[in-house]
Protein backbone atom coordinates (compact mmCIF):
# COMPACT_ATOMS: atom_id res chain seq x y z
CA UNK A 1 0.00 0.00 0.00
CA UNK A 2 1.43 3.25 -0.76
CA UNK A 3 2.06 5.81 2.43
CA UNK A 4 3.93 8.95 3.18
CA UNK A 5 4.13 10.30 6.49
CA UNK A 6 6.19 13.43 7.76
CA UNK A 7 6.82 13.84 11.63
CA UNK A 8 7.84 17.69 12.50
CA UNK A 9 8.85 18.77 9.07
CA UNK A 10 9.77 22.45 8.82
CA UNK A 11 11.06 24.56 6.32
CA UNK A 12 12.53 28.05 5.47
CA UNK A 13 13.33 30.03 2.60
CA UNK A 14 16.52 32.30 3.61
CA UNK A 15 15.00 33.24 7.12
CA UNK A 16 11.37 33.11 6.48
CA UNK A 17 9.90 29.78 7.96
CA UNK A 18 7.51 28.94 6.14
CA UNK A 19 6.29 25.25 7.24
CA UNK A 20 6.46 24.89 11.17
CA UNK A 21 6.21 21.17 13.06
CA UNK A 22 4.17 19.91 10.47
CA UNK A 23 3.32 16.16 11.05
CA UNK A 24 0.94 13.76 9.12
CA UNK A 25 0.08 10.53 7.32
CA UNK A 26 -1.10 10.15 3.42
CA UNK A 27 -2.23 6.42 2.43
CA UNK A 28 -2.66 5.29 -0.78
CA UNK A 29 -6.50 4.72 -1.93
CA UNK A 30 -7.16 8.15 -0.74
CA UNK A 31 -7.94 11.86 -2.20
CA UNK A 32 -6.63 14.98 0.03
CA UNK A 33 -6.79 18.05 -0.59
CA UNK A 34 -4.63 20.71 0.94
CA UNK A 35 -6.21 23.89 1.86
CA UNK A 36 -4.87 27.02 3.45
CA UNK A 37 -4.68 31.09 2.01
CA UNK A 38 -2.00 32.21 -0.40
CA UNK A 39 1.67 31.95 0.95
CA UNK A 40 0.94 29.41 3.85
CA UNK A 41 2.98 26.63 2.05
CA UNK A 42 0.92 25.06 0.60
CA UNK A 43 2.91 24.64 -2.55
CA UNK A 44 6.30 24.71 -0.60
CA UNK A 45 4.46 21.18 1.33
CA UNK A 46 4.27 19.54 -2.17
CA UNK A 47 7.51 20.00 -3.83
CA UNK A 48 9.16 18.35 -0.47
CA UNK A 49 6.85 15.80 -0.75
CA UNK A 50 7.53 15.10 -4.44
CA UNK A 51 10.97 15.45 -3.27
CA UNK A 52 12.02 18.97 -5.45
CA UNK A 53 12.76 20.43 -2.63
CA UNK A 54 15.04 18.98 0.15
CA UNK A 55 14.24 18.12 3.77
CA UNK A 56 15.75 20.72 6.21
CA UNK A 57 14.43 19.72 9.40
CA UNK A 58 11.89 16.71 9.77
CA UNK A 59 11.50 13.23 8.20
CA UNK A 60 9.57 11.83 5.16
CA UNK A 61 9.10 8.21 5.19
CA UNK A 62 7.39 6.81 1.98
CA UNK A 63 6.91 3.37 0.36
CA UNK A 64 6.33 5.03 -3.01
CA UNK A 65 10.20 6.08 -5.09
CA UNK A 66 10.69 9.14 -6.79
CA UNK A 67 9.93 7.55 -10.58
CA UNK A 68 6.44 6.28 -9.12
CA UNK A 69 5.02 10.41 -8.62
CA UNK A 70 3.72 12.57 -11.25
CA UNK A 71 3.63 16.32 -9.79
CA UNK A 72 1.95 18.47 -12.13
CA UNK A 73 1.43 22.51 -11.60
CA UNK A 74 -0.27 25.44 -13.42
CA UNK A 75 2.67 25.23 -16.20
CA UNK A 76 2.34 24.18 -18.97
CA UNK A 77 4.67 21.45 -19.87
CA UNK A 78 3.97 20.35 -23.14
CA UNK A 79 5.69 20.96 -25.87
CA UNK A 80 4.86 23.56 -27.93
CA UNK A 81 6.18 21.92 -31.39
CA UNK A 82 5.00 18.58 -30.53
CA UNK A 83 1.35 16.84 -31.05
CA UNK A 84 -0.61 15.11 -28.92
CA UNK A 85 0.17 11.92 -30.91
CA UNK A 86 3.90 13.05 -31.05
CA UNK A 87 4.36 13.24 -26.89
CA UNK A 88 2.42 9.66 -26.60
CA UNK A 89 5.19 8.18 -29.12
CA UNK A 90 7.94 9.67 -27.25
CA UNK A 91 6.29 8.23 -23.52
CA UNK A 92 6.45 5.22 -25.69
CA UNK A 93 9.75 5.04 -26.69
CA UNK A 94 11.46 5.85 -22.92
CA UNK A 95 9.10 2.92 -21.95
CA UNK A 96 6.76 5.49 -19.51
CA UNK A 97 3.43 4.03 -21.77
CA UNK A 98 2.97 0.45 -23.54
CA UNK A 99 3.62 0.18 -27.11
CA UNK A 100 -0.25 -0.65 -27.26
CA UNK A 101 -1.42 2.65 -25.16
CA UNK A 102 -2.63 4.17 -28.43
CA UNK A 103 -6.24 3.05 -28.23
CA UNK A 104 -7.07 3.70 -24.93
CA UNK A 105 -5.21 7.40 -25.44
CA UNK A 106 -8.11 7.27 -28.17
CA UNK A 107 -10.66 6.36 -26.10
CA UNK A 108 -9.96 8.48 -23.20
CA UNK A 109 -9.44 11.66 -25.45
CA UNK A 110 -12.85 11.10 -27.20
CA UNK A 111 -14.08 11.22 -23.54
CA UNK A 112 -13.21 14.48 -23.43
CA UNK A 113 -13.95 15.66 -26.40
CA UNK A 114 -10.51 16.64 -27.38
CA UNK A 115 -10.09 13.67 -29.97
CA UNK A 116 -9.82 16.20 -32.78
CA UNK A 117 -6.76 18.10 -31.31
CA UNK A 118 -4.33 15.32 -31.01
CA UNK A 119 -2.38 16.10 -34.28
CA UNK A 120 -2.30 19.71 -33.72
CA UNK A 121 0.97 21.01 -32.48
CA UNK A 122 0.47 22.00 -28.79
CA UNK A 123 1.05 25.96 -29.10
CA UNK A 124 -1.97 26.03 -31.03
CA UNK A 125 -4.13 24.71 -28.29
CA UNK A 126 -6.52 26.01 -25.57
CA UNK A 127 -5.28 26.10 -22.31
CA UNK A 128 -8.53 23.77 -21.43
CA UNK A 129 -7.72 21.22 -24.22
CA UNK A 130 -3.29 21.17 -23.35
CA UNK A 131 -5.07 20.54 -19.57
CA UNK A 132 -6.64 17.45 -20.73
CA UNK A 133 -3.84 16.19 -23.46
CA UNK A 134 -1.82 16.43 -20.25
CA UNK A 135 -3.87 14.46 -18.27
CA UNK A 136 -4.12 12.02 -20.65
CA UNK A 137 -0.75 11.77 -20.81
CA UNK A 138 -0.14 11.30 -17.07
CA UNK A 139 -2.57 8.93 -16.54
CA UNK A 140 -1.67 6.53 -19.03
CA UNK A 141 2.29 6.53 -17.42
CA UNK A 142 0.19 4.97 -14.48
CA UNK A 143 2.05 6.65 -11.26
CA UNK A 144 1.53 5.38 -7.58
CA UNK A 145 1.11 8.89 -6.49
CA UNK A 146 -0.21 12.13 -7.96
CA UNK A 147 0.38 15.65 -7.02
CA UNK A 148 -1.69 18.16 -8.73
CA UNK A 149 -0.63 21.86 -7.86
CA UNK A 150 -3.43 24.23 -9.28
CA UNK A 151 -3.42 21.80 -12.34
CA UNK A 152 -7.80 21.85 -12.62
CA UNK A 153 -7.75 26.10 -13.50
CA UNK A 154 -9.08 26.24 -17.39
CA UNK A 155 -10.90 22.81 -17.37
CA UNK A 156 -14.39 23.04 -18.58
CA UNK A 157 -17.63 21.60 -16.49
CA UNK A 158 -17.94 18.46 -18.66
CA UNK A 159 -14.06 17.68 -18.87
CA UNK A 160 -13.76 18.00 -14.61
CA UNK A 161 -16.65 15.08 -14.38
CA UNK A 162 -14.44 12.90 -17.20
CA UNK A 163 -11.43 13.86 -15.44
CA UNK A 164 -12.86 13.14 -11.65
CA UNK A 165 -14.13 9.73 -13.14
CA UNK A 166 -10.54 8.77 -14.04
CA UNK A 167 -9.27 9.74 -10.50
CA UNK A 168 -11.76 7.70 -8.50
CA UNK A 169 -10.41 5.11 -10.14
CA UNK A 170 -6.67 5.89 -9.73
CA UNK A 171 -7.67 6.23 -5.83
CA UNK A 172 -10.03 2.88 -5.69
CA UNK A 173 -6.78 1.15 -7.02
CA UNK A 174 -4.89 2.14 -3.92
CA UNK A 175 -2.87 4.42 -5.40
CA UNK A 176 -2.80 8.50 -3.55
CA UNK A 177 -3.75 11.50 -5.03
CA UNK A 178 -3.01 14.89 -2.91
CA UNK A 179 -3.61 18.20 -4.78
CA UNK A 180 -4.49 21.86 -4.12
CA UNK A 181 -7.50 23.70 -5.47
CA UNK A 182 -7.95 26.66 -4.65
CA UNK A 183 -11.93 26.89 -5.91
CA UNK A 184 -14.09 23.65 -6.06
CA UNK A 185 -13.45 23.14 -9.89
CA UNK A 186 -17.21 22.46 -11.39
CA UNK A 187 -18.12 18.99 -12.29
CA UNK A 188 -15.60 17.45 -9.39
CA UNK A 189 -17.18 14.69 -8.08
CA UNK A 190 -14.34 12.97 -6.44
CA UNK A 191 -14.37 12.06 -2.23
CA UNK A 192 -11.16 13.73 -0.73
CA UNK A 193 -10.21 14.43 2.88
CA UNK A 194 -9.27 18.10 3.68
CA UNK A 195 -6.01 18.36 4.95
CA UNK A 196 -5.56 22.25 6.45
CA UNK A 197 -2.85 24.23 6.69
CA UNK A 198 -2.57 26.70 9.32
CA UNK A 199 -0.35 29.73 10.52
CA UNK A 200 1.26 27.77 13.19
CA UNK A 201 1.24 24.35 10.07
CA UNK A 202 0.14 21.96 12.79
CA UNK A 203 -2.15 19.13 11.58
Amino acid sequence: MCHVELKNLSFAYSDQLVIKNLSMNLSGGHAYRINGKNGIGKTTLLKIINRDLPLQNGSMDSTISREEHIYLSDQNILDPVLSAYEHLDFLKSVGYVGAGADAEFEKMAKEMAVDQYLQQTSKNLSLGTKRKITFLLLYLQAPKFLILDEFFSGIDDSGMHIISKYLKLFVSSGRLLVFVAHTDPKGFSLDYKNIDLHERNHI
